[in-house]
């Protein structure tokens, strides 16, 4: 017979019972040249679940370690990054349980940090409501609201909370000072009220409709069309410096400046138009 034949034995994977004396062909690619094909690392070591319970952890060093056996080590592998993301995501596993075994170690450590920081900022909403908006003898509504929550020389209004915050933080700021507007229900007359606000604090109502209205930020508020949201207008307090609490309003540069004013004409005489509440973010810092 031609060594040119293949043994059939060795075709079908069984072992020749001739050995070196066959006198058929060996050497031809089949089942018996290929080693045979290895389950994947993943499902050797899933078989483990069949035995001594084990964690998830356990499973996942089983494979790596297989693979690193089957394809050698580490350091042959860095065209695959997949090899080192298994190996450290084990490792995070692996230390699970120590990182949950005691629950102060999820304590946030910057945020006990921030207690003894002067830099450390706190924003604290302060409020104060329904002030009538009132029209004069003459039917003229006007009006302001200064962003000064602290009662004090040129404010317009304070805040419950502010005599607790200024014993507790030397340095004040505003972020955002808003007034709503709502309307009296039994309101009659149409006409409408410019609303506006001012960057720096007012002394005094605004005398004519320009006034109020000849502002970037103007708005035309008609008190006639009664929303179940009312009427809202705000101005933010950007790049303002830092103010003492005890004088929380220097000037326009720093602290709590700025105003929201209305003015409108038309109404009857000495009505009720509507109210304003206030509504303020103020930031702190440098606790005492």
């Amino acid at each position: 017979m031609s060594k040119s034949v293949e043994c059939k034995f060795v075709s079908f994977g069984k072992k020749c019972p001739f050995g070196k004396a066959c006198k058929f062909k060996h050497g031809a690619p089949g089942l018996s040249n290929r080693k045979s094909p290895r389950k994947p690392p993943r499902a050797k070591a899933m078989s483990l679940v069949g035995g001594p319970k084990l964690r998830v952890e356990d499973i996942l060093h089983e494979c790596v370690r297989r693979v690193l056996k089957r394809h050698g080590p580490k350091k042959q592998w860095k065209p695959f990054p997949w090899v080192s993301k298994i190996t450290a995501r084990v490792d995070e596993f692996f230390h699970i349980d120590e990182k949950l075994s005691d629950p102060s170690d999820d304590v946030d450590m910057s945020m006990a940090g921030s207690l003894i920081s002067m830099d450390t900022i706190y924003k604290f909403r302060l409020v104060h409501g329904n002030v009538d908006v009132k029209s004069t003898g003459g039917g003229v509504v006007s009006g302001y609201e200064n962003a000064d929550p602290s009662g004090g020389s040129g404010s317009t209004w304070t805040a419950l909370e502010w005599s607790s915050l200024i014993t507790l933080f030397s340095q004040v700021k505003m972020h955002k000072f808003t007034c709503h507007f709502t309307a009296d229900i039994g309101l009659t007359q149409g006409q409408v009220i410019a609303v506006s606000g001012v960057l720096s604090s007012l002394a005094g109502n605004p005398s004519t409709f320009d006034n109020s209205w000849d502002n970037a930020d103007s708005k035309l508020w008609a008190p006639k069309e009664v929303s179940l949201h009312g009427f809202v207008h705000s101005i933010s307090g950007s790049d303002l410096n830092w103010a003492i609490v005890t004088t929380p309003n220097p000037g326009s540069y720093a602290g709590v400046p700025g105003a929201i004013q209305w003015y409108g004409s038309g109404f009857g005489a000495t009505v009720t138009v509507g109210q304003v509440s206030m509504e303020g973010i103020y930031c702190f810092r440098s606790r005492i």
